[in-house]
């Protein structure tokens, strides 16, 4: 598990599998962290999605170094180590964006990108922590095409 000092970015929040599930990733040195959301912050979330007067959940970043570690467990993180990995993606599609983590043992994790407007904020923060993994797959290249997949 990553320490509060070693988090280089936060991305998120992203769905993954369930509709109701809404996870963070954790950029580290050495490893990418799949944070899970509560149900209950993953209930919180949706719902101040869409009415303003309710705050969102705690972001991870934001918690303290002991807090960290006490939020940590009972969690079902999902522990990326960069040296299993082959590849980490970002992926545009006609639908939704998506961050794909390719495992050397033929594994993958994907994070649906829920807010399509922070795709390219993701996109900067995935290659400044991880140059040599990141790659981005279907980018548009005419002018009409960045308009329409953006």
């Amino acid at each position: 598990m990553l320490h509060q000092e070693e988090i280089r970015a936060v991305i998120g929040p992203l769905g993954s599998g369930s509709v109701w599930r809404y996870w963070n990733l954790l950029l580290g040195p050495d490893q990418v962290v799949g944070w899970p959301y509560t149900i209950g912050e993953s209930w919180q979330l949706a719902f101040s999605m869409q009415l303003p007067f309710v705050p969102p959940p705690k972001e991870a970043a934001a918690y303290g170094p002991a807090e960290l570690q006490d939020a940590a467990s009972g969690r079902d993180l999902r522990v990326h180590l960069l040296t299993d990995i082959t590849r980490i993606a970002l992926q545009i599609t006609a639908g939704w964006n998506r961050i794909v983590v390719y495992r050397k043992d033929g594994r993958e994790e994907r994070y649906t990108i829920w807010r399509r407007e922070l795709t390219q904020e993701y996109s900067a923060a995935l290659g400044a922590a991880y140059p040599g993994l990141y790659v981005q797959e279907g980018a548009p290249t005419t002018l009409w095409a960045k308009v329409l997949k953006w």
